[in-house]
């Protein structure tokens, strides 16, 4: 025998495409989606639509049994008391055809390539609720598939659109440095600027050193894959090697730009600033400082209180970094900010403060030079971000 309807069920239109699937339509709201009885239910019940008729067709007499019928509710509410309802997430029935699963993979996948994010977080019990609530028809790709075919998929979508764009382009740039990937292993990136910059090539050097020669020979390859002719100026760090290569390719390409990088420069000037006495007597001063209070909990919160009593935020002590001389600036901004909440710390009776950090705190020839050399700095600094 055939499965008795329920009252939800007559609510509803069901129709079959063309590869013979059953599909649903409200009667009311118009929202459709493939045939799932318990998903019609659940839409039956909170569908604004037939809810506002239902309410309307209480005070009519003339309504039919029939949509009288239709228009009771799953759940049995209180018949006397009228009640405004508002559409929700879980009314909201949409379809999704195999065009939408494609793109909708795509972009999550995109998302987790460009931000960094574990693939794992896929499997996560929240992640997989998130995505059943807020899409429920949109069929959550699984770690394997972000790791392998997603990947690859993206890998050649991205190559392609940034072929397309410099062959779009006349002119373009090349710049090319160092880095070390999260294996410490050497590799060199190449960037096209059009004039947007687009990563173009990396490039794992392993046992090949850093001579003039290689660093020429891979300037040139890139150059070559990409159509040397396009390319106007090439860029890259100052240093020595570097500097070697431009003239060995200035040899073969005289109509050709090679340029070291400015900001690289500006860095380079910074760190020859900072071994003059004066200047590092000021950082060094700076950097003990800092460390003090990264070193002691209680001193550090109590700064953090005052720091918001004065400036309603906390300020965090910066610590300078051996390769980017820029950040010798931040170390002495940040305390010059925080200056007066630093003071106030010596009036509390109850911190142990040594007595050298204690001097430099109190000590107004020390804030002068910080505030002279912060005024020095800030211009480098300004240029370079």
């Amino acid at each position: 025998m055939p499965k008795a309807k329920g009252k939800f069920q007559e609510a509803f239109l069901v129709t079959k495409d063309s590869r013979g699937k059953e599909h649903y339509k409200c009667k009311f709201c118009s929202a459709n989606g493939a045939k799932n009885e318990s998903r019609m239910a659940k839409h039956y019940n909170i569908c604004s639509a037939r809810l506002n008729q239902s309410n309307l067709s209480q005070d009519s007499s003339n309504s039919s049994q029939h949509s009288s019928n239709l228009s009771q509710p799953l759940l049995k509410k209180n018949s006397s008391k009228k009640h405004v309802y508002q559409a929700t997430v879980d009314g909201y029935i949409q379809t999704i055809s195999k065009s939408d699963q494609r793109e909708l993979e795509s972009l999550l996948a995109r998302a987790f390539y460009s931000t960094g994010i574990s693939f794992n977080i896929i499997d996560n019990p929240d992640m997989k609720a998130f995505f059943e609530k807020a899409c429920p028809l949109f069929e959550l790709p699984n770690r394997q598939k972000i790791s392998n075919f997603l990947l690859e998929q993206e890998y050649n979508h991205l190559k392609t659109t940034i072929n397309t764009l410099i062959k779009k382009t006349p002119y373009t740039c090349l710049v090319s440095d160092g880095w070390s990937n999260i294996n410490k292993e050497s590799i060199i990136n190449y960037m096209i600027t059009t004039p947007k910059p687009l990563f173009f090539k990396s490039y794992p050097t392993k046992e090949e050193s850093h001579t003039a020669e290689n660093i020429a020979n891979g300037i040139e390859t890139v150059m070559q894959i990409a159509g040397i002719n396009k390319f106007a100026a090439v860029i890259t760090d100052n240093a020595a090697n570097m500097r070697a290569s431009w003239r060995l390719l200035k040899a073969k390409y005289h109509s050709k730009v090679f340029l070291g990088c400015w900001a690289h420069g500006i860095n380079l000037w910074i760190k020859d600033i900072t071994k003059i006495e004066w200047v590092h007597t000021i950082l060094n001063n700076s950097k003990e400082l800092t460390i003090w209070f990264r070193r002691h909990q209680i001193p550090l919160a109590t700064l953090h209180q005052l720091q918001e009593k004065e400036y309603g935020k906390k300020i965090t002590l910066a610590l300078p970094v051996d390769t980017r001389w820029g950040s010798s600036f931040y170390c002495i901004d940040s305390l010059l900010q925080t200056k007066k909440a630093m003071r106030g710390l010596l009036a509390e009776d109850h911190l142990e403060i040594d007595e050298a950090i204690r001097h430099n705190i109190n000590n107004n020839s020390f804030w002068n030079n910080l505030q002279h050399l912060r005024n020095f700095l800030n211009p480098f600094v300004k240029f370079i971000t």
